[in-house]
C-alpha cells in the first residue's frame, strides 16, 4: 500500500505558507493547506497520479506540483 510522506522541508515551507497567507486571512490559510494536504492524499487511491521525482529517478517516488497564481493589487493587467 501507498504512504505518503512529508519531509521536513516540506512540512516547514507548508507551515510557512500557511503563515504567510494568515497574515491576511486565517480561514484561507487554513483553506488552502487543507487543499494542498488532500491533493497528496489522492496520492494514497492513485499512486501513480504524481510525477516521478526527477532527482530519483524512481518510479516508487511521485510527487505532486500545487501550483496558484496571484496578482498584486497594485497592477492592473494590460
Amino acid at each position: 500500500m501507498a504512504q505518503v510522506r512529508w519531509s521536513l522541508t516540506a512540512g516547514n515551507d507548508l507551515q510557512d505558507i500557511e503563515d504567510f497567507i494568515a497574515r491576511d486571512s486565517v480561514l484561507h490559510a487554513i483553506t488552502f493547506v487543507d487543499r494542498i494536504v488532500e491533493s497528496t492524499e489522492t496520492l494514497l487511491k492513485t499512486p501513480q497520479i504524481g510525477r516521478i521525482v526527477p532527482e530519483f529517478t524512481r518510479p516508487d517516488l511521485r510527487e505532486v506540483i500545487y501550483r496558484w497564481l496571484t496578482r498584486s493589487s497594485r497592477t492592473r493587467p494590460p
